[in-house]
């Protein structure tokens, strides 16, 4: 899965970027990567997390307050969203 990971997501991206294509290539999965080492940490996460919720900041925000959360601050970053809360 490694290998495949890498010929078909991170080098493409890499070489995108030394081309000059710079909006493009973070659209690629693991593109920050360069070596097999780099991802493994990151692969594991996303295959043995039990539960893997996609949702846009809207929906977020709205989990949140359901569970009581005073102060809410939901920021779209390029690995997803970064949540910022009180009790």
């Amino acid at each position: 899965m490694l290998p495949f990971i890498f010929l078909f997501f991170s080098y493409p991206a890499q070489l995108l970027k030394l081309l000059g294509s710079k909006k493009i290539y973070k659209k690629f999965p693991l593109w920050w990567r360069l070596k097999p080492n780099d991802i493994i940490l990151d692969l594991l996460d996303r295959l043995y997390a039990p539960i893997n919720l996609r949702l846009i900041k809207y929906e977020m925000i709205k989990l949140l307050q359901d569970i009581n959360f005073s102060y809410i601050e939901v920021r779209e970053v390029p690995d997803g969203l970064f949540c910022k809360v009180v009790k």
